[in-house]
This record gives structure tokens, sequence and C-alpha cells, in this order.
């Protein structure tokens, strides 16, 4: 049993190696940094002033969870599934003797992994470009009030459920753009949603944001244990619907 989930795990990964996505696993969370690194650099020291490094970070997490990691996840589930639907690539799955429910948690499992990359990597990022800013003058970075760790694996966690909404929607609709101007339109509304107090958990993009931003824990519990509840009965949906699919095709 392991050993063939291992197997189907690499033929999925194999799958990805000419899709250009740990590139653009790079370039989103490069292109959120470097976008408040220049506006930065740009309002100088006395705009830095009234806010500090929190408020460096603040910008970077509103700009990477709200609007570029949602949408670096549609884009990666999109393409994955992608790849199966052309040239009736699940006729070729199904052909095999390969266990539909198996195939959804690896590419799931490959998404998240993906994602988690992405996440570390925006972590990473926000280091270098505040040591880039020490360099050029600004104060010494201070990150005692700000834990990383938990940016880390909170803005992970709430990603589960928009994974999984995206590979359904990847999953029905065998078209590229679709499911990127849907994570758009989700994206938009959102952020409005994010501002109403009694009215965000509606929406599971608001999550991450929610997770990270609000200083209330009982509020970032809420999110996560939400994140997690809708997450397991989203992974049950996804694999009803490949088991269909396959039963479909086949």
């Amino acid at each position: 049993m392991l050993k063939h989930t291992l197997t189907i795990l690499l033929c999925e990964c194999t799958k990805l190696k000419r899709q250009w996505l740990i590139p653009l696993l790079f370039a989103c969370p490069f292109a959120v940094i470097s976008l408040n690194f220049l506006v930065t650099f740009e309002r100088g020291l006395d705009v830095f002033a009234e806010h500090g490094w929190f408020g460096y970070i603040s910008a970077n997490s509103t700009l990477w969870l709200g609007l570029m990691l949602p949408m670096l996840i549609a884009l990666v589930t999109t393409i994955i599934h992608q790849i199966e639907h052309k040239d009736n690539g699940w006729l070729l799955m199904s052909s095999f003797a390969i266990s539909p429910i198996l195939l959804c948690i690896a590419k799931f499992f490959i998404v998240f992994l993906l994602i988690i990359l992405s996440n570390l990597l925006m972590v990473c990022f926000i280091f270098i470009s505040a040591w880039l800013l020490m360099q050029l003058g600004f104060p010494k970075f201070e990150s005692a009030d700000i834990s990383f760790l938990q940016f880390f694996i909170n803005a992970s966690i709430t990603s589960l459920p928009i994974i999984l909404i995206g590979l359904i929607i990847s999953k029905l609709i065998n078209n590229f753009a679709a499911p990127i101007c849907a994570a758009f339109i989700m994206v938009v509304f959102a952020m409005n949603l994010s501002r109403s107090e009694n009215h965000w958990f509606y929406s599971p993009w608001t999550y991450p944001m929610i997770s990270i931003q609000v200083a209330d824990q009982t509020t970032t519990n809420l999110a996560i244990t939400l994140s997690l509840g809708l997450s397991a009965v989203l992974l049950v949906t996804v694999c009803t619907l490949y088991w269909w699919r396959h039963k479909q095709v086949a």
C-alpha cells in the first residue's frame, strides 16, 4: 500500500517537471516582497518610523495572504488538473490499476507541499528584505513581537480549504481561465468580507488573513478550527468526485 502510494506520488511529481511550478513558487513571494521593499525604500525613514517593522511585515502579509497566495493556489490546482484534462488524460489514468482515492490524495498532498514551500519562501524573503533595508540605513530589525513560525503554520493550515476548493473547481471545469477568474472573484469578495467581525467566517479566503492579522486569539483559533473542519468535509467531497469521475470514464 505504501509503495503503491509512493509510486503514485512520484508519477504525479514527474508530470509537473515541465510545468514551471517551482519558478512560479519563487516568483510570487518575490514579487510581493519586491513591491513592498521598493515602496518602503521610496517613502524613506520618516514614513517608516510611523509603523516600524510591524507595519512592514503587516503590509507584506496582507498582500501575500489576501491576494497572491489564493491566486497562486488557483494557478497550481488548475495546472495540475489541466495535465489530466489535456488530451483526455483521465482516460489514460483510468486504464491503470490506480485507486482514484489515492490519486486524489496524491494530488492534494503535492499541492499542499508546494504551498508550504511558498509560505516558507515568503518568510525567508521577509528576512532578506529586512537585512537589505538595514544595509540601506533603516533601523535594526526587531522580530520579538512577530512570530514567523506562527505566520508559517497558520498560513499553511488555513490554505487547506482553498486548496481543496481549487481542486474541485479545476476538476469539474475543463478550462484554464475559469478557475482563475473564479478565484479572483472570491479574493475580491474576501477582502471586503474580512473587515466584518460577524461575517468573515463565511468565506474560506478570509481565513489566512484572519489567522495572522487579528490580535484576538479566540478569533485566530476559530479561523484555524474552521479551516481544519471544512478541509475534512472538502477532502471527502473531492475524493468522492475522483471516484465518480473514475467510474464515469471507465
